[in-house]
């Protein structure tokens, strides 16, 4: 399982490509009771998105800002965290003349 509940993710795997690319916000595990299902996917999110997401089920088109999706279809958008901070210890160098 790759994303986690607060989530900010990237649609990377889709059936309809206008889905590809979509932010969305990882909002619950799905409960696989709404009209929307997937059925041997593995992991399932319910999702939050600004712009509609397409789902086609059995010859119908649904448009929505929520809705369920895999968690195989998701890259979650963490940032890298930063690097450790090297001391820096000055070197005096002499020179003699």
């Amino acid at each position: 399982m790759k994303c986690r509940v607060g989530d900010l993710a990237v649609v990377i795997r889709a059936d309809i490509r206008s889905n590809l690319g979509r932010i969305v916000r990882v909002v619950a595990p799905d409960d696989g009771r709404g009209t929307i299902r997937f059925i041997r996917e593995g992991m399932i999110w319910n999702v939050a998105c600004h712009q509609p997401i397409t789902w086609r089920l059995d010859g119908k088109r649904y448009r929505r800002k929520t809705g369920p999706v895999p968690d195989n279809r998701l890259q979650p958008i963490r940032g890298v965290p930063p690097a450790p901070r090297e001391r820096r210890v000055a070197r005096v160098v002499s020179h003699s003349t």
